[in-house]
């Protein structure tokens, strides 16, 4: 490698010294540009999480309003059901209410029906105790 002649040594010394002393400025830019930098992304994340507030009340909002819709057809849903639910128990309250007063019907006629039927066993028994016992006519 050929030695180099002071003269260039020196002039490359400057070169670079004068580089180095331009690096402080250089450095000063680049924080200031960093402190920008994190200014802006501050700033941009703030506008990001405020959008995002926003569309979550505004989502907030859509699903509160399709519940309530969703309440208000339950509700008539439920309402139709139990209407025609009661109908139902109603004719089948009265349905009930005739086969109970048919069968309270027959239960008096075959009580009736026993109780003459008791009448006239309780006369053919007394009959044949007292030995008075009536005597078919010819």
């Amino acid at each position: 490698m050929p030695r180099q002649t002071i003269e260039a040594r020196v002039e490359h010394l400057e070169e670079r010294v004068t580089t180095l002393e331009e690096l402080p400025a250089r450095m000063d830019a680049l924080s200031t540009q960093i402190s920008q930098l994190r200014e802006e992304m501050h700033g941009g994340f703030s506008d990001l999480r405020d959008g995002l507030r926003a569309e979550m009340r505004a989502g907030d909002d859509r699903v509160m309003e399709h519940a309530r819709e969703l309440f208000a057809y339950l509700k008539e849903q439920i309402q139709a059901v139990d209407e025609r639910v009661m109908s139902e128990a109603r004719r089948l309250h009265e349905e009930l209410k005739g086969r109970i007063q048919t069968g309270e019907e027959r239960i008096l006629n075959h009580s009736r029906i026993l109780y003459e039927d008791l009448k006239a066993s309780l006369a053919l028994i007394t009959e044949e105790r007292t030995g008075r016992r009536r005597r078919p006519k010819a």
